[in-house]
């Protein structure tokens, strides 16, 4: 199993995401599902944190207290999840996906993904935004994700960030529209309370990038791209050095990203040559073919989800609609 994640519940009924190993602990299911009490059980995070004091051997065969700093420990198992100065302030499991039910409290939002990574130094969950997009040309129906992460280790913020995710081919859209406008942070030297308002301020922004995403996609479907031009669009996203051998060139993202556009059997026909067609075959293999490297604190699987979150790759999306938009 990657080390990166250590539970998770999933609830699509296309599978996970990506690989996480036989022996995690995963939940499979929708109907198991859908309030924040089901899913904080079923992604394995119903646990809490408190912050303890740390001590040293102090030379004499005893030990004194470190002065400034705190260690944050997982209560259901004395594990130290991150050393922090006393002034952080803690969000618990629970209180996360509290805050998200707040954020949406017309109770039609329903939970999909929940899980611990990293030992339980980060935490996730997703829901299931009640506005759907129906794209023009495109039967796919089309959800919104909001997706809340926050760090016990001391290092990560609480944020939300949303997605958009088509539902045939599983492609993961996070289309940036707006800069900032679907992402907030909450800090922990803050608190929740008050922070509602604000979080919801971005979320409504959120409903209105929903609109926005729909106008968007349906321009993408009108537009027409010939072979020449989507080469050049992926040129600009993968640039290649001039003078590579061609042993290599096959070996680049550009080669591989445009070889899937060409052949993937994913696309519809009648929009493959469109914009809406160019840009969900980038998502596609950004979220399914592209390689990506981990290194001595996270494995390949685990760096290919957080690229895709709020890395390298989701960036890649935006520039892809920007460029596609603009075209």
């Amino acid at each position: 199993m990657p080390h990166e994640v250590e539970t998770m519940t999933f609830a699509t009924p296309r599978g996970l995401p990506w690989h996480i190993g036989e022996t995690a602990d995963v939940s499979v299911g929708r109907d198991d599902l859908g309030t924040s009490d089901e899913v904080l059980v079923a992604g394995g995070i119903d646990w809490t944190v408190t912050q303890r004091h740390l001590y040293v051997p102090d030379g004499t065969g005893g030990f004194e207290e470190v002065p400034g700093w705190v260690g944050n420990v997982r209560d259901s198992d004395n594990k130290t999840l991150g050393v922090v100065r006393p002034s952080y302030k803690l969000v618990q499991n629970a209180d996360l996906l509290a805050f998200g039910d707040m954020l949406v409290d017309s109770g039609e939002a329903k939970w999909d993904t929940a899980g611990s990574l990293r030992g339980g130094q980060l935490v996730f969950a997703s829901m299931v935004l009640p506005d759907g997009i129906k794209v023009p040309g495109d039967d796919s129906g089309h959800d919104l994700y909001l997706l809340l992460t926050n760090g016990h280790d001391g290092w990560h913020a609480l944020k939300g960030v949303v997605t958009v995710v088509r539902a045939v081919c599983m492609n993961t859209v996070s289309a940036a529209l707006g800069g900032a406008q679907h992402v907030f942070n909450i800090k922990h030297n803050q608190t929740l309370d008050g922070m509602l308002m604000e979080a919801r301020r971005a979320l409504g922004i959120t409903f209105q990038y929903a609109e926005v995403f729909e106008q968007t996609a349906g321009q993408l479907v009108g537009k027409t791209f010939s072979e020449g031009e989507v080469e050049s669009i992926f040129r600009t996203l993968w640039p290649v050095p001039d003078g590579i051998a061609p042993s290599k060139f096959e070996q680049t993202s550009f080669a591989k990203a445009f070889e899937n556009w060409k052949t993937t059997d994913t696309l519809d026909e009648r929009l493959r040559g469109t914009g809406w067609g160019v840009f969900n075959a980038i998502t596609e293999y950004l979220d399914h073919e592209a390689d990506y490297r981990g290194g001595r604190r996270v494995d390949a699987e685990s760096a290919r989800a957080e690229s895709l979150i709020m890395g390298r790759a989701a960036d890649l999306k935006d520039r892809a609609l920007s460029l596609l938009v603009k075209a």
